[in-house]
This record gives C-alpha cells, sequence and structure tokens, in this order.
C-alpha cells in the first residue's frame, strides 16, 4: 500500500543542521558598534514585549506496510525495511524483539512525577498551566497557553505556548483566499492583556492574532464558520494532536523529529493524561521545504490554491484494521514531503500506540472538503516550547544543567519501546567496558561530514589495545530504532561526528561518556546550535568532550590521539563512581 514510494529514501541520512553566523572581517570595529547599538535597541523592545505581551510568531498507507497487530514496518514498496540493516549484538542482555506488540498504558504512564519541582523544566511548565486563558466567550471553545521565556531558541523572542480548540474545522475559505482553521467564537473580553501576540497573515479577528502561525501550519485562523455552523465532510470525534504542515527536515532527521516528541510530551503534562488518550495526525495542505525553522516552510502557491488535495498521514498503531476500499484511492499530487525516514514514522506509531485503536481517515482529501474535529490540540513545537531547543544555550545555568524532567521522559520514551528491564539489566550486569563509533559514509550522511574508514580502523585499535574495551563502529542511518537504542543503552562510551544521530545521548546511561568531533566545538557562547549535544549530555548526567574536526579529501579528519586521550579520561571518570 505504498503508494507514492518515490520520495521515501531509507539510504537518507539521520542528520541535520542549522548553523546562523555573522563575519565582520576588517570591519570588526564597526560591527561591534553596530551590534552594541542593535543590542540596547533590542533590550528596550524586549521589554515592551515582555510587559505588553507582543510576540512575533502554536494512515496515511503511503507510510506503512505493517503488520496489523504491532504497527510495525515491513516493507517499503515491496522491499524490507531492514534490508539494509545489520544484525548487531551489544550485551549479554538482549533487546527487546521488534515485533512485540505494545502493551496498554496505564493511567498517568506519561504524567510527571514530583522531581523536587526546582529544575528549569519543571518550573517552566507549572507556570505554564497556570497561564490557561479562554479567547472566546463560551468556556473551553479555544484555550490558550503562552509563556514568556528568554532561554535557547530564538532567544530573548521565545515563548513556550500551545492552542486547544473544540469543533474546529479545516477547509478551503473563499474569503481569504487560502486554507483555514476555523472555530465558531465570540471572542473574550475579559483578558485582553495579550492581544496582537503573533503577526497573523491575514489578519481575520482576535483569534488570527493570539493563534500562533507556526502552531497553525501558517494556514489562516477565522473566529466563524467552524464546525457547530458548518457542514464536514470528514468529522474526527476523538481528541486530536495535530501537526499542520510539518517541515520538510521534521521527517528527515532524528533530532527535529525528537523536538517535536518533546513538544507533545510537554503538551500532554500540562493538560493531563496519556499519549495514548489522544490521536496523532499530521497533515500537509503544502508541500513542505526544504529549508530550516526560519525559512519559509511550505509552497505559497500550495497554501492559496482552492484545486488538489490534502494529505494526512495517520499511524498504524493507532488505527483499526483496514476496510479495503473505504474511503476511495489517494490523491498521488497531494502534497508530502520529499523523503520520510521509516524509523521515525515508526518511533511515532510506537509512542502513541497501546491505547484505543481509532478508525481510518481518507489518505487524502479535496482542499475544498471540510475536516473537523471535536477537539484538537495544536501542541507546542520545536522553538515555540520544545524543551530540547533550549540545548543552544550555552550558559552553564540552563545549557547543560541536570534536567530531571528530559530524564524522566528519556526513561518512558525507552519503556514505551520495550527498553525498560534491558536498561535496568545493564546497570545491574558486569559486561565489559564498551565504546561505540558512530560512523557515516556517503549513502547515509545527508550534510557531508563523512567518516574516513582508515581513521575509523585506527581509532578502532588504538581503543581496543590500550584501553582493553569492546568497540564497535555503527552506521545508525542502517540501523532499525531499536537497534539503534540498544547500541546507544549498552555503550560506555559514544563518539561521534556533530550530527543528529548523536540525539540519542539522551538515552545514555549516567555518568556515561560521549565524544563529539565538530567543525566548531562546544561549549559555544550564546545561543548556538553547535551547542546542542554538549547542552543535552548535561541534561541527562553524561559526560561531555569535543574536539575540532576538519574536512579534508570529503572526510572530516580530526586528531585520533586526542579522542583516545578523552575516552581513558571518561572511563577514569566512570570507574570513581
Amino acid at each position: 500500500r505504498f503508494r507514492t514510494p518515490p520520495y521515501i529514501d531509507l539510504s537518507t541520512p539521520v542528520s541535520s543542521d542549522m548553523s546562523l553566523s555573522l563575519s565582520c572581517g576588517r570591519g570588526r570595529v564597526c560591527c561591534i558598534c553596530a551590534g552594541i547599538a542593535f543590542f540596547a535597541l533590542f533590550s528596550v523592545m524586549r521589554e515592551i514585549v515582555m510587559s505588553t505581551g507582543f510576540s512575533p510568531g502554536f494512515t496515511s498507507t503511503f507510510i506503512s506496510n505493517r503488520t496489523a497487530s504491532t504497527g510495525e514496518i515491513t516493507s517499503v514498496a515491496g522491499a524490507d525495511v531492514n534490508s539494509k540493516a545489520t544484525t548487531t549484538s551489544v550485551a549479554a542482555v538482549p533487546a527487546p524483539s521488534a515485533t512485540a506488540p505494545a502493551a496498554a498504558v496505564e493511567p498517568g504512564f506519561w504524567a510527571l512525577p514530583d522531581l523536587g519541582g526546582g529544575s528549569f523544566m519543571e518550573k517552566s511548565l507549572e507556570e505554564l498551566r497556570r497561564t490557561r486563558r479562554d479567547l472566546c466567550v463560551e468556556p473551553g471553545v479555544v484555550q490558550d497557553y503562552f509563556l514568556p521565556i528568554n532561554v535557547g531558541c530564538l532567544a530573548a523572542s521565545a515563548s513556550i505556548h500551545f492552542s486547544t480548540m473544540r469543533d474546529a474545522r479545516l477547509s478551503y475559505d473563499v474569503s481569504v483566499k487560502q486554507m483555514a482553521l476555523a472555530v465558531d467564537c465570540k471572542p473574550s473580553t475579559t483578558d485582553r492583556s495579550r492581544v496582537q501576540k503573533y503577526f497573523a497573515k491575514p489578519k481575520t479577528g482576535f483569534l488570527s492574532e493570539n493563534i500562533a502561525g507556526y502552531e497553525t501550519g501558517n494556514c489562516a485562523v477565522k473566529q466563524e464558520g467552524g464546525a457547530k455552523t458548518k457542514a464536514c465532510s470528514v468529522l474526527v470525534d476523538e481528541p486530536t494532536i495535530l501537526h499542520i504542515n510539518p517541515r520538510g527536515e521534521v521527517w528527515a532527521s532524528i533530532w527535529h523529529t525528537f523536538e517535536e516528541v518533546f513538544g507533545v510530551l510537554e503538551t500532554v503534562a500540562v493538560l493531563g493524561g496519556n499519549l495514548e488518550d489522544f490521536r496523532l495526525l499530521e497533515i500537509w495542505v503544502a508541500a513542505p521545504t526544504d529549508g530550516p525553522l526560519m525559512s519559509t516552510p511550505y509552497k505559497t502557491a500550495d497554501v492559496v490554491s482552492d484545486t488538489g488535495s490534502m494529505r494526512l498521514l495517520q499511524f498504524e498503531g493507532q488505527l483499526e484494521a483496514s476496510i479495503g476500499g473505504s474511503s476511495g484511492p489517494a490523491d498521488e499530487s497531494a502534497p508530502k514531503p520529499k523523503k520520510v525516514i521509516a524509523q521515525l514514522v515508526d518511533l511515532w506509531s510506537s509512542l502513541f500506540a497501546g491505547g484505543k485503536r481509532f478508525a481510518r481517515l481518507p489518505e487524502t482529501l479535496p482542499r475544498t472538503s471540510s475536516l473537523c474535529f471535536r477537539q484538537v490540540v495544536l501542541p507546542m513545537r520545536a522553538c515555540s516550547g520544545s524543551f530540547l531547543t533550549r540545548t543552544w544555550d550555552g550558559r552553564d545555568a540552563v545549557g547543560k544543567t541536570y534536567q530531571p524532567v528530559v530524564v524522566h521522559y528519556a526513561q518512558r520514551i525507552l519503556g514505551k519501546l520495550g527498553f525498560a528491564e534491558f536498561r535496568q539489566s545493564l546497570e545491574s550486569s558486569k559486561a565489559s567496558r564498551r565504546v561505540l563509533i558512530q560512523i557515516r559514509n556517503a549513502s547515509s550522511a545527508g550534510n557531508g561530514r563523512l567518516t574516513n574508514p582508515a581513521d575509523v580502523m585506527k581509532l578502532r585499535s588504538l581503543l581496543g589495545g590500550k584501553l582493553s574495551a569492546d568497540v564497535d563502529a555503527k552506521d545508525f542511518g542502517f540501523l532499525t530504532m531499536r537497534e539503534q537504542l540498544a547500541q546507544v543503552i549498552s555503550c560506555d562510551i559514544l563518539i561521534g561526528v556533530h550530527g543528529s544521530a548523536m540525539t540519542h545521548v539522551i538515552f545514555m546511561r549516567k555518568g556515561r561518556g560521549v565524544i563529539e568531533v565538530s567543525t566548531e566545538p562546544a561549549p559555544l557562547r550564546s545561543v548556538q546550535t553547535g551547542n546542542t549535544f554538549y547542552g543535552l549530555a548535561g541534561w541527562v548526567g553524561v559526560q561531555y568532550r569535543s574536539l575540532r574536526g576538519r574536512m579534508s579529501g570529503g572526510f572530516m579528519s580530526f586528531d585520533i590521539e586526542r579522542v583516545v586521550a578523552f575516552a581513558e579520561e571518561l572511563f577514569k571518570l566512570q570507574d570513581k563512581r
């Protein structure tokens, strides 16, 4: 049922980067002066922002041939997804089966326990919970959560926020000549303290200026024409977490996927309940572009067109058995990302599996039809709330301080994927010390930072000989998600080149170590993406070391002896625990 296989590319690397830089050259003095003046102006504007609340901008079977009972991907366009994956043996303790059915989740599984209440993230979520306000006269029609937070991604202008809607309707709107999300709302006049929080395009009233364009996928927001007063082509009865127009890089990079995973987990923590209480739905009303977060995330012509279709991505772990032909053939011209890494779809499906099975929705719907929701959540997204983007901040007080919330979520994710007992067994075992090297070749590294096989061979030899460690070198681009996790959980030191596959440091055991090779070694000043894995390691209690690498002959070259010295130092620290 893989109806559009050409845009699925499993050889695409699990990697992505974004960096911003400013070079002053000979005009350094002028640049510094201009920077000081800009900073002064920005500081004044920030005070205005914070005081007024004004801030610039909340199955498809095309991804699946899966076993009906487990939600596991079994084939892509008739080919075995795991045909490129290597069989791995990581420890005396066996990893969980990739075909184990999803277990039912007890109430409160995803709820945050009392973690002491002192961490930055705990305080932020608790404060965010208290900011809830009704934007409409009728309670519960549209509720908004908004908290300014000058940390991490977007720095001083950043906030964490999300919205919920009741009886919402997504369709093409002729009055604004573009796709729109509408509810029937008489705006509330009791709390206008945060009016014009976002730059709305187009401006259609109070709601459009209080619901972030990023949350709505840059669809218009309207306060009339919702599901209560307009006809619906398809009605979704269950509470739905909705991602509209996800960026293309989300489905081609595990880092950007986990930005969204954490955004959803944080949203559910504030609302209460479990992930499994919600249907997860991705909708493309426009084809995503390849650019990073700050670029135009969609093709404008798609959003403003009243022809064609919108595409729905559903997850087999949540769906009832297929009813052949019930929704008719899919529109193959509907918007879609160029690449979707199947392991990432499997991750989402596994996280949301274990609850009630939902009816299948059509794969595609005409833009002029109406897709309606009884209850919909537009969750925190990336810089709009996901805590993972706060790792960009180089300040020790936030950027690398141990964060129990992140550890808790990492453990819950592992538990949902069947790794809880596996990890506990590793803690009590006396297995030999193990080093894992992430290797990258031309077919699995999209950012061009390849590892030289000769360097990897030399590094393996030195580590094994000098430190008496078991050393494995694995290309994560060819491993299933569970195989990747099994490798990382069981290692004592992880060595890799800067790239999104290093996101797995979040699942390492406390006290272990990571060595990152980067053209700009962390820690870096202020807010920069180069701090990402430095911060993430600090959050979960993993020792971090970095060294500079340089591109040479198409490969990332680095000081091998220094890596060995770092590994020896990290093992000594582990021996003291």
